[in-house]
């Protein structure tokens, strides 16, 4: 498994541009991702898409790096 290196402000302002959060939700958001990526993708991805209703092309940007 390759190491990723993850721009937290980058993601950061993706999500706050993507979904218009006020800044705790995002920073919340923002956790959860970095937690994801740290423990796979599968379910995390799924929960988001599904459950939060996430932008689809976010979640694209963010599983191509």
């Amino acid at each position: 498994m390759r190491a990723l290196k993850i721009d937290k402000g980058w993601i950061l302002q993706e999500i706050k541009s993507e979904v218009h959060a006020p800044n705790r939700a995002a920073e919340r958001t923002i956790t959860a991702i970095l937690i994801g990526i740290r423990r796979g993708f599968g379910l995390f991805i799924a929960f988001l898409l599904v459950e939060c209703q996430f932008p689809t092309k976010l979640i694209y940007q963010l599983i191509s790096f």
